[in-house]
């Protein structure tokens, strides 16, 4: 990959990245720091990537950024929602604050899930494909996904109304 194709590829893919790591990790800071490093995985490895494939690696780095990001942050995460929820029982949370906070309760599996095919559009086989699973796996998971998608929802519009 040149560098213009390098280029290219990072004012194509930027903003669609950004968003998946934002839905990744509910905060926009820290969704532009992944990204950032993701595309600096790709500047350090253009040579044995193809242009057709950037998108594809780079979901990948960014997959593995964002769990890395978690197992780093796990408990620090958790207490950051914990003072996030008592300051919004003050304030209605909007929808998308509400979606964000739901997902980051969720496993990593289930988030990715989740974003892959409801944030990005991804086809059942491409998640397949790419998540190492097979498609009636991911259909059951991405199910169970959902449903504790709309659980967390639930919990947490409950304890904003306390």
């Amino acid at each position: 990959m040149t560098i213009n194709e390098y280029k290219t590829v990072v004012g194509e893919l930027g903003p669609r990245l950004l968003q998946f790591a934002d839905y990744q990790v509910g905060s926009i800071e820290v969704a532009k720091d992944l990204v950032q490093e993701s595309f600096i995985v790709l500047l350090d490895k253009r040579e044995n990537v193809e242009p057709a494939k950037a998108k594809a690696f780079l979901y990948a780095v960014l997959t593995n950024k964002t769990r890395d990001h978690f197992k780093l942050k796990k408990k620090q995460v958790e207490v950051q929602d914990y003072h996030r929820i008592e300051e919004d029982k003050q304030a209605k949370l909007d929808s998308k604050e509400l979606v964000k906070l739901a997902l980051s309760k969720l496993n990593e599996r289930e988030r990715d899930l989740i974003c892959l095919r409801d944030l990005e559009g991804y086809a059942y086989d491409e998640i397949a494909e790419k998540m190492e699973l097979s498609l009636t796996q991911v259909k059951v998971y991405l199910f169970r996904a959902r449903k504790a998608l709309k659980n967390e929802i639930i919990k947490l519009e409950v304890e904003v109304r306390l």
